[in-house]
């Protein structure tokens, strides 16, 4: 991974993102809110350059689709779209699964 994201500040920044919304989810939970982190893939942005595996297009869909399956038994967690039948050459798939922190 450090080879597709060598910059620190980056992967620090998103190690501190999940635990900003850990800290809203357990602060603000039993108010009736539902924090959620969903990572949209590896999109083919400015940032992800064209060698990203996804069009930003496929990336937005999968995250509005996980949004629309989210309950508040989800507050707090983090998770991956799911992109049907996709691998990318170094095998990684989208499943839509929850992302271990």
């Amino acid at each position: 991974m450090f080879r597709l994201a060598p910059t620190p500040a980056y992967k620090v920044s998103k190690a501190a993102l999940n635990m900003l919304n850990k800290q809203y989810a357990l602060a603000l939970g039993d108010e009736g809110l539902t924090f959620v982190c969903i990572t949209p893939g590896y999109l083919k942005t400015e940032g992800g350059g064209p060698y990203a595996d996804l069009e930003v297009e496929v990336g937005v869909k999968a995250v509005l689709e996980r949004m629309e399956k989210l309950t508040h038994a989800d507050n707090g967690k983090f998770w991956d779209i799911e992109v049907k039948g996709y691998t990318n050459p170094q095998g990684l798939q989208y499943r839509g699964e929850e992302v271990a922190w």
